[in-house]
């Protein structure tokens, strides 16, 4: 179980994932749903974790996320593979194509560098080609989700003929599920 004194940290870490320009550590607290002390204890935290820039404008304190740190990009992986979890996307995907053999999220969510503005992209290596349904999960996530579906013999064949696409799914995705779809 955890301590209840993580879950303003993952409130607030959350919406600071979405925020699109520095935000003030009392607007957090009110978006975070904590009060604006334990706002400003996770503040201070990712503060001294090098995670946040913060400025002062006025009274107010501004904060935003570094792009360029490692912890940053994992935290943003984690949010955004516990979406995925939570809007019921693996499961719905499972369930639309029941001969679904692998799925692979890649692209700027799979390496910790997107925003709130980014789309999902996704490969699903199915067994056989079905026609593409949309997912009513994607609602629930709030992002759009962008879906390549391939047969194996399909993926076999963009392994070859798209080299640099197939690297960057299989070198740098994140396996959502099934195994990794590497080309032997």
């Amino acid at each position: 179980m955890l301590d209840p004194k993580v879950y303003p940290l993952f409130r607030v870490v959350d919406v600071l994932l979405d925020a699109t320009k520095s935000v003030s550590v009392r607007e957090l607290s009110k978006q975070a749903k904590c009060s604006p002390s334990a706002a400003k204890g996770v503040v201070d935290y990712l503060v001294k974790q090098r995670m946040l820039d913060a400025e002062f404008v006025g009274k107010s304190r501004l904060v935003r996320f570094k792009r360029d740190s490692l912890l940053v990009k994992e935290a943003r992986k984690i949010c955004t593979l516990m979406r995925l979890e939570q809007s019921g996307f693996l499961s719905e995907l499972q369930e639309r194509y029941p001969n679904l053999l692998s799925a692979v999220l890649y692209g700027s969510a799979a390496r910790g560098e997107d925003d709130a503005t980014s789309d999902l992209d996704v490969v699903i290596i199915v067994g056989s080609h079905g026609k593409p349904v949309p997912l009513s999960s994607e609602r629930r996530l709030k992002r759009e989700l962008s879906l390549s579906m391939y047969t194996r013999s399909e993926w076999r064949a963009l392994a070859s003929t798209d080299k640099v696409f197939y690297e960057n799914v299989v070198l740098g995705g994140v396996v959502l599920f099934g195994e990794r779809p590497v080309v032997s």
